[in-house]
C-alpha cells in the first residue's frame, strides 16, 4: 500500500506538476490564496495550508519553539561571537516554525509532505538565497583585516557600500555625490578595481556613482571553535539533528561571507559608511560584523514594523527576530528607526537619529467630503513561507477583505478603498522562477462593489490614498502604518482572532466602545463588531488630525 503524501504547492507554476504527480490518496496543498484562487479556477480538489495550519496550532508550537530557542542560545553564546550567534538562533526561529508546521500536517494527513517550488520539491521550503557560494573551498585559516587599512577611494572620492535590499531603497539615505558600491554575487566572476568599474559606467553613460561589483564567494570549512555538531539541544533526535544542520549551515556561510568582505575592504580600503535596512540574511550580518570590525559606520535605515510587544510567545521570538536582524543587531553603530517603538539598543554606544516625519498639524488634510474614506493597505506574509501566529499571512488578509466589505454595507456614506500590494516584480510568468507574492488584487475583485462603496485602489498613488483617507486599516510587518500616523490618520489594525496580537499596542475594541476618548491605534479582530469600530473611529477623528501628544508613542514627532 502506497503511503499517501501531502504536495504543498509554493509556486503558482508548479499547479500543473502537483495535479499531474498527485495520486488518489495524496492531498494538494495551496501554499499561499493566489495559489488558492488559480487551484479553484480548475476545479482542483485540494485544502488551503491555512485549513491545515491555523494560528491556533502556531501558538501551541510557537511556545515550544520559545523554550528550544533559550536551550540553543545557553549553548552556543560562548562559542560563537556576537552577531552570529543572534543571526543563527533568528535563522533557527524561522526553520523551526516550518519544522512543526510541517510536523502538525503530516501527523494530520498521516503521510509525508513535500514542497513544490520552482520545479523542484523539496522537504520544507527552502530558505530565500540572495547570495551566491563559490563551488570552490576557501582558505582554512581565517582570513584578517590588515594593519595597514586605509580609507578607499574611487576616481579620488570616497565611495559607500549599499547593502540595502530594493525595498528599504524607498527612506532617503543614500549621498548623491560620492559613488556608492552594491554587491552582486557569483560562482564565477569576481570584479577587480572599483575605479575601473566606474570609468566604464562613466564611458557608457551611465550612472558612474552606482557600482555593481562582482563579489566571489569561496565556501569556508567552519573554524572547530564554532563548530556545534557536537552539542545536544532536544531529547527528539530528529528534532535535534534539524537544529543542528540549520545552525551549522549558518554558521559555515557566516565565515564564508565574512572572509570574502574581509578581502574585499583589504584590497579596497575601507567605505566612509555601509547602510543597511536589515541584517537578516547571512551574508548582511557578516559584511555588518567585519566593517564594524574594520571601524565603518554601520548604519540601519529600518522601515518596515517589526515591535516586541504584547503576550509570549509572540513577543520572544519577535524580540529575537528584531534583535538579530534590525536596530539590536550588535554590528551597527548608528540606528534610525522609524518609531520609538522600535528602539531596542544592543549597546549604549550605538547612535539614534530621531528623524521626524510626521507632516505639521497645519498641513494635515481633513477630509470635507460629505462621504467618509477608509484606506485598506494590508501586508502579509506568504502562508508557506512560516511566520504562522507571528505576523499576518495571505489566507489571513483575504477573510479579513471579506468581513470589512461586509461591515461598510451596514455604514452609510463610508468608501473602503482596497488596496492589495503590488510592484512590477510580482507579476508571475512561465518558467522565470517562483511567484512573488501569495495574494494580487485579482484574487479579492470578487469583493469589490463600487455601488457600495468598496473600490478598487491597487493601482494609483499610495501617498495620495494616505492624504484622501479618514482611517487607515492594515496590519503585518509594514511601513504603512507609520506613514498613516506620520499623516496624522488613526490607524486600525485588524487580526483574525483575540487571540493573535497586533503588529502595534493599540486601543482594544473593548476599550475604544467602552470610552469616551479616542487613540492614534486601534486593534480589533474579525471576533469584534467591526460596523461598530469602524463607525466609533471616523466619529471621534471626524476632521481632527491627530495631535502631536497622540502621535508621540508610536512616530518621531
Amino acid at each position: 500500500m502506497t503511503t499517501p503524501i501531502g504536495i504543498v504547492v509554493c509556486d503558482v507554476n508548479d499547479i500543473g506538476k502537483a495535479l499531474s504527480m498527485a495520486g488518489p490518496e495524496d492531498t494538494i496543498i495551496a501554499g499561499s490564496a493566489h495559489i488558492k484562487s488559480e487551484l479553484e479556477k480548475k476545479g482542483a480538489d485540494f485544502v488551503s495550508g491555512e485549513d491545515l495550519y491555523g494560528h491556533e496550532k502556531a501558538i501551541s508550537a510557537n511556545s515550544r519553539i520559545v523554550g528550544i530557542l533559550k536551550n540553543v542560545r545557553g549553548q552556543v553564546r560562548n562559542s560563537l561571537p556576537d552577531q552570529l550567534c543572534e543571526t543563527a538562533i533568528s535563522i533557527l526561529a524561522v526553520r523551526l516554525m516550518l519544522y512543526f508546521a510541517n510536523e502538525a500536517m503530516s501527523e494530520q494527513l498521516s503521510g509525508k509532505l513535500i514542497y513544490l517550488t520552482d520545479g523542484k520539491s523539496y522537504d520544507l521550503p527552502p530558505p530565500e538565497v540572495t547570495a551566491v557560494l563559490a563551488d570552490e573551498l576557501g582558505c582554512e585559516d581565517e582570513e584578517v583585516l590588515s594593519s595597514t587599512l586605509k580609507p578607499g577611494h574611487v576616481f579620488f572620492k570616497k565611495y559607500e557600500l549599499d547593502l540595502r535590499t530594493i525595498s528599504g531603497k524607498k527612506l532617503e539615505s543614500a549621498h548623491s555625490e560620492i559613488p556608492r558600491v552594491f554587491f552582486n554575487f557569483s560562482k564565477e566572476k569576481q570584479s577587480r578595481n572599483l575605479t575601473k568599474l566606474f570609468f566604464t559606467r562613466w564611458i557608457k553613460r551611465k550612472n558612474a556613482y552606482a557600482l555593481r561589483y562582482h563579489l566571489r564567494v569561496p565556501v569556508k570549512p567552519i573554524p572547530d571553535k564554532n563548530n556545534v555538531e557536537a552539542l545536544s539541544f532536544t531529547a527528539d533526535d530528529t528534532l535535534n539533528e534539524f537544529i543542528r544542520e540549520n545552525l551549522q549551515s549558518t554558521i559555515r556561510d557566516y565565515f564564508s561571507y565574512r572572509d570574502a568582505m574581509v578581502r574585499f575592504l583589504n584590497r579596497h580600503g575601507t567605505p566612509v559608511r555601509a547602510v543597511f535596512n536589515h541584517v537578516q540574511n547571512t551574508e548582511r550580518a557578516a559584511f555588518a560584523s567585519v566593517l564594524n570590525e574594520a571601524g565603518v559606520e554601520c548604519e540601519m535605515y529600518s522601515h518596515g514594523c517589526l515591535v516586541p510587544h504584547g503576550r509570549s510567545p509572540r513577543r520572544e521570538i519577535v524580540k529575537c527576530l528584531a534583535d538579530a536582524q534590525y536596530n539590536g543587531s550588535p554590528s551597527l553603530t548608528k540606528l534610525r528607526p522609524r518609531s520609538p517603538l522600535q528602539v531596542y539598543q544592543h549597546s549604549p554606544a550605538q547612535k539614534i537619529e530621531k528623524k521626524q516625519r510626521v507632516v505639521s498639524f497645519s498641513k494635515a488634510k481633513a477630509t470635507s467630503a460629505s462621504a467618509k474614506t477608509i484606506y485598506f493597505a494590508p501586508n502579509y506574509i506568504t502562508w508557506h513561507k512560516g511566520f504562522h501566529g507571528i505576523s499576518a499571512n495571505c489566507f489571513e488578509t483575504v477573510v479579513v477583505t471579506e468581513k470589512l466589505a461586509s461591515a461598510i454595507a451596514s455604514i452609510p456614506s463610508v468608501n473602503l478603498l482596497v488596496r492589495i500590494k503590488t510592484t512590477a516584480k510580482d507579476v508571475a510568468e512561465a518558467n522565470k522562477g517562483a511567484e512573488g507574492r501569495g495574494l494580487y488584487p485579482k484574487d479579492v475583485a470578487y469583493l469589490l462593489d463600487p455601488e457600495n462603496g468598496v473600490l478598487d485602489a491597487s493601482s494609483g498613488s499610495h501617498s495620495e490614498y494616505l492624504v484622501q483617507s479618514d482611517l487607515v486599516i492594515t496590519e503585518g510587518v509594514t511601513a504603512v502604518m507609520f506613514e498613516a500616523l506620520e499623516a496624522r490618520k488613526p490607524v486600525l489594525l485588524v487580526v483574525r482572532s483575540r487571540s493573535l496580537d497586533a503588529s502595534l499596542p493599540g486601543w482594544s475594541a473593548e476599550t475604544l466602545l467602552s470610552s469616551d476618548g479616542r487613540n492614534a491605534v486601534y486593534c480589533a479582530s474579525l471576533e469584534d463588531d467591526l460596523p461598530a469600530v469602524l463607525a466609533s473611529i471616523l466619529q471621534r477623528h471626524n476632521n481632527k488630525p491627530l495631535r502631536n501628544e497622540e502621535l508621540q508613542p508610536y512616530v518621531w514627532v
